[in-house]
Parts: C-alpha cells; structure tokens; sequence
C-alpha cells in the first residue's frame, strides 16, 4: 500500500514540474518574442518564439502570433490562418483575442464574412473581462450603428463610461446618452474601419530616428516584465504605468546608476536588455 501511495505521490510531483518547466519556457518565448518583435524590429524570430510558446497553449503568444498573419508582419497575410490561431486564444477567453476577433466579426473588415451576433458577444465578454479597448469599441459600435447592430445610445454611454484606461478619446459627452444623440455621429463605412489600427492589433515599430518606440503598451510591458524578474515590481505586467511601476522604475535606475526619473527611456531599455536575469525567468 505504501507504494502504491508513494508512486502515486511521485507521478503527481513529476506532472506537476512538467508543468511548471512548460510554464516558465512559453513565458521566455513570449518575452523573447515581444523582445524581438517590439524592441529588435526582427519578426521572423518574434514569429518563431510565439509559435513555439502558442504550440504549448500560451494565451498570449497565440494572440500575438495571429496578429502576425493578421497584420502580415514578417509572414504573409492569411486571414485564414489568423481566424484559426486567434480562436485557439478565444477558447481561453483571452480578453484580447475577444476584442479583436469579436470587432472584426461585427464589422466585416479584412474581408470576413460578417457575423454581427457572435461578434458582438465575443466583445461584450472581453468587456466584461475589464478590457477598455473592447468597451470602447462598443460605445463605438452603438453610438453610430453597423449592419446588424442597431444605435443605442443609452449603451453606447455606458461602454464608454467604463473605459478607465488612457489614450481613448472620451469625452463627458460621449458618457451622456442624450449628448450623444445630438452630436449625431455617421455610421463607420467600412473603408474607415479598415486596417489594423482600427481594431487595436497594431504592432509597436520604431520611430524615425529612435531605437524603440517608448509610447507602444508593449515596450510598457516588457519593462515591467523585466524589472519584475529583477525583483524591482511585483505587480501585474499589464502596460499600465502607475505608481507602482514608476517606483520600480526609479529604484532600479538608481541602482543602475542612471537618472532616477521613473520614465521609460532608451536608456533604461537598454540597461534591461543587458541585464540577463531581467530577460531569462
């Protein structure tokens, strides 16, 4: 009996490390390939380390590689090949996944057939699960209507009242039912929907003359990735730079002998870069 107990006691231990060693290894692919793709410009290796993480079920590297096919960033084109990598994400409930599959269903854009039933859920749930892009977007999509999608002002209002994040243009305005019907807003053609930026798939790339583009959520997120590997923050890796992440910032750039400011700047990229631990957990 005692062996059965402790062969059973062995194999959950051994299962359990398995998963563990897969974990921290799709985390490194991710990072590698957010490293890559936002901070390097080099999509083809970007593209091989999220296939390698998505290949283990990684939500976010599966995510990030369907962007890949959307966008036609360092692969060719194939909207086919996005819709079945993304739903790999969607049956995880990714919120970001969601909100981006669930747009292009609603409006039809890249040329997908329209399915403004199941797009519109796939976005209420990434509203749901706290994503203000996808909020957004729905006090978009009711505020001036789509095929399929009558206005409703009253929802519009409310989805626009519950973006909290920064970089969306709402106004005290567009949070009033009444303000909103006034201003009257045109239905989206399609044309103007058109194009990644549209839908918030955009990648980060580098600015004319700068190494890295420091305004992209993901040079955000691989900031605070990094500086949680060294022990400097412990919060969420969210691309949200509060408090918490400006502290992490300034301690470590003290340490580092560089101007404690708490801003992102090349300088501190490239301080983490160098750092092996702050890119290996």
């Amino acid at each position: 009996m005692r062996q059965i107990v402790l062969f059973i006691f062995v194999a959950v231990a051994v299962l359990s490390s398995n998963g563990c060693v897969e974990n921290i290894t799709s985390m490194h692919d991710l990072s590698e390939g957010n490293k890559a793709l936002y901070l390097e410009n080099d999509p083809v290796t970007a593209h091989e380390h999220y296939l390698k993480a998505a290949r283990d079920g990684d939500a976010e590297s599966q995510h990030e590689l369907a962007k890949m096919y959307l966008a036609g960033e360092g692969v060719e084109k194939n909207i086919a090949e996005y819709r079945k990598i993304e739903e790999l994400a969607v049956a995880q409930q990714y919120a970001p996944a969601m909100r981006t599959l669930g747009f292009i269903l609603a409006t039809g854009v890249e040329g997908v057939q329209p399915d403004p039933q199941r797009g519109m859920a796939l976005l209420k749930a990434a509203a749901d699960a706290g994503d203000d892009a996808a909020h957004y977007m729905l006090g978009q999509i009711y505020s001036r209507g789509i095929s399929g999608v009558q206005r409703n002002y009253r929802m519009a209002a409310y989805h626009f009242g519950q973006v909290d994040g920064d970089g969306y243009p709402v106004t005290p305005d567009m949070k009033n039912a009444a303000s909103l019907e006034r201003m009257g807003l045109q239905p989206w053609p399609v044309s103007a929907q058109a194009g990644t930026g549209s839908y918030g798939t955009q990648t980060a790339t580098r600015t004319a003359g700068a190494k890295y583009d420091l305004a992209s959520k993901e040079t955000r997120k691989y900031v605070q990735y990094a500086l949680k590997n060294l022990g400097y923050y412990s919060q969420n890796v969210d691309g949200e730079i509060g408090n918490g992440s400006i502290q992490a910032i300034r301690a470590y750039q003290r340490d580092a002998g560089l101007n404690p400011t708490g801003l992102i700047d090349e300088q501190l990229i490239d301080s983490l870069l160098a750092a092996p631990a702050a890119n290996n957990q």
